[in-house]
């Protein structure tokens, strides 16, 4: 039982950690893992030695340090998609007979899409992780009121068995009998924890 109690307050303290610090820890992760799949990358191209994993470890924290600039790039690269789509079909409502007028119209569209995207960046991250983090909370919360006198049967001989049982429980039979009550809790969660890392975390980008 106490396993399970303690799988339990991992999944909760993670899930607590994402809705409410997701904008703060965000920056870190994507760095972590950038500086890890460019670590393993350069390491299998230029060997194992003492000057491949130099260099290896070097080229890890450049894309570790230029992943701010590179996520917001993409975004305003995804922005300015966006905005050609746009501008292409308003510029049907709007009266302009000249073909450069309209293209300058579309890209004008273009360049305001992509800022918006990139201004609004911390926002979408904050709503992310909000949204992620929030059933991990309410879903084992959920768990142990419902089956608080059954929870013994979910422990099995070994950790791996315990863990499989819970899973199972926590992503299938609870999500099919009671997903509406973990909805409802993880909607009212994922508002707190919106809010409040609006007003206390920092800004990831």
């Amino acid at each position: 039982m106490t396993f399970l109690f303690a799988y339990l307050a991992v999944i909760v303290a993670v899930g607590l950690l994402i809705c409410f610090k997701g904008r703060d820890l965000f920056r870190p992760a994507v760095a972590v893992v950038s500086f890890v799949a460019v670590y393993m990358i350069v390491s299998s191209a230029v060997g194992n030695d003492r000057n491949g994993m130099i260099t290896a470890v070097l080229a890890g924290l450049v894309a570790a340090l230029l992943t701010g600039f590179v996520l917001k790039l993409g975004v305003f690269i995804l922005g300015i998609l966006g905005g050609v789509v746009a501008g292409s079909a308003l510029e049907q409502f709007v009266p302009i007979d000249l073909e450069h007028s309209r293209i300058l119209f579309i890209a004008v569209c273009a360049i305001i899409f992509g800022l918006i995207a990139v201004k609004f960046l911390n926002v979408m991250i904050s709503a992310c992780t909000a949204l992620s983090g929030a059933p991990l909370v309410t879903a084992p919360c959920t768990f142990l009121l419902l089956n608080a006198k059954t929870l013994h049967t979910y422990v099995g001989h070994t950790y791996d068995e315990t863990i499989r049982h819970i899973n199972e429980e926590l992503f299938g039979s609870l999500q099919a009998n009671h997903g509406g009550i973990v909805l409802g809790a993880a909607a009212v969660l994922f508002l707190v924890g919106f809010i409040v890392q609006m007003k206390t975390n920092k800004k990831a980008f």
